[in-house]
């Protein structure tokens, strides 16, 4: 009868798996943070992709104000404005219809936060068609004291 025996070998094979799983848990929370928060897409009348500028002039040739809304994936204020208010059919016709949407994401678009003098978030930014600061308002709050700063210019 032969008997065969198995080597284990220097343990290189595992090695190496755990750091294939590694490299993809790395690679995951990457992606995670590098995409923003991905609430913003379903936000009606919002654009995170435009420059500023390039909404702003935008919103000159539609002859719409511009609203700036500077936000971070981190903050729980924000989260429930982006959950609960914006999302609202009212205020997101307000704002589809009279706007001229930018989300600005602070971590991805420091330079835009600063330039603005945002200091907390989320903060909401109205500019005429002008390029000019009309309306300023910062931190949650309920949907009918949000419709009421859209709508008080």
């Amino acid at each position: 009868m032969q008997t065969f025996s198995r080597r284990t070998g220097n343990g290189t094979g595992t090695v190496i798996l755990i750091a294939a799983v590694l490299a993809l848990v790395v690679i995951a929370f990457v992606r995670s943070r590098s995409s923003g928060d991905a609430g913003h897409t379903t936000l009606v009348g919002f654009d995170a992709a435009v420059p500023i500028e390039t909404a702003l002039a935008n919103g000159k040739q539609a002859g719409k104000p511009t609203l700036l809304f500077f936000t971070a994936n981190w903050c729980p204020p924000c989260k429930q404005m982006k959950k609960e208010v914006l999302p609202q059919e009212a205020i997101a016709n307000t704002i589809r219809d009279q706007f001229v949407g930018v989300y600005v994401d602070i971590d991805n678009r420091a330079a835009d936060a600063q330039s603005y003098g945002i200091t907390g978030v989320p903060t909401f930014i109205i500019m005429d068609k002008d390029g000019k600061e009309i309306a300023r308002t910062s931190g949650g709050m309920p949907a009918s004291e949000f419709q009421q700063f859209l709508t008080a210019r």
